[in-house]
């Protein structure tokens, strides 16, 4: 199971041919609170341990003033190389956007967003 959950997270050892792979006889957790424990450990570790690069996104281009000014679609089109989708109403872009755009004080939201950072 485990070996199940390393392809699917993209995690296998490179160059592994899935028709020869042995993804083993590894016991399921026997409760399903314990698988429950078990997929969410799997999947905690995953992200915890991912870098992802993106490319562009703290170079200085968009500055506060041109935010205040910008429309979503240049928003949208400035960070489009983080392959967001488009939520329609849940739109997390849209919502951060929506959040910068309508702030009228630059230090809120910088004190506010800096611990993400």
């Amino acid at each position: 199971m485990h070996a199940s959950f390393l392809s699917l997270l993209n995690e296998l050892p490179k160059r592994v041919d899935l028709q020869h792979y042995d993804f083993g006889t590894d016991a399921t957790p026997p409760t399903p609170a314990a698988l429950h424990d078990y997929v969410t450990n799997v999947f905690l570790s995953h992200f915890r341990a991912q870098c992802t690069p993106s490319t562009g996104l703290h170079d200085g281009s968009i500055l506060w003033e041109n935010l205040q000014h910008m429309s979503y679609a240049n928003f949208r089109r400035c960070h489009a190389n983080l392959h967001i989708p488009s939520a329609g109403v849940d739109d997390p872009l849209h919502t951060l956007w929506s959040a910068l755009h309508h702030s009228p004080v630059k230090e809120v939201v910088h004190a506010d967003l800096h611990p993400v950072l």
